[in-house]
């Protein structure tokens, strides 16, 4: 039997529609992803920093979420691999933000928040880059 996925929400305003009913929730990501998408969510209860896979650091970061129902990976690998594991350990929902921050493409070095349908149809920008 096939599992039940979730509907996958992608495009532009995919992420304000997403988490419009969000509430009672955290945040775990990294610096640049966080920089460009906290604008375009509610205020979340708490945002962790993902910093390291290591066991010790993980299990150090459970006790941050335990007020919180939701768990919000936002960003690429190490903050959805962080979010998972918290979401698991403390049995709460997880929702899933992939995104790629690319500062080389901005030319500013602010960078510019990419879900993966934008990067699939801008292949040129990416190849034009050092």
């Amino acid at each position: 039997m096939m599992p039940l996925w979730p509907k996958l929400s992608k495009g532009v305003g995919a992420l304000e529609s997403a988490s419009a009913e969000w509430d009672n929730f955290c945040v775990v990501t990294t610096l640049s992803p966080w920089r460009l998408a906290r604008s375009r969510m509610p205020d979340a209860q708490n945002v962790i920093f993902a910093d390291s896979l290591q066991r010790d650091r993980l299990k150090g970061m459970v006790e941050q979420t335990d007020e919180f129902r939701l768990i919000v990976g936002l960003g690429s690998g190490l903050a959805m691999d962080t979010a998972k594991y918290l979401a698991k350990a403390k049995q709460s929902d997880l929702v899933q933000v992939l995104s790629l921050t690319l500062a080389d493409l901005s030319g500013v070095g602010e960078g510019v928040l990419h879900t993966l349908p934008d990067i699939a149809g801008n292949f040129d920008a990416v190849a034009a880059r050092p």
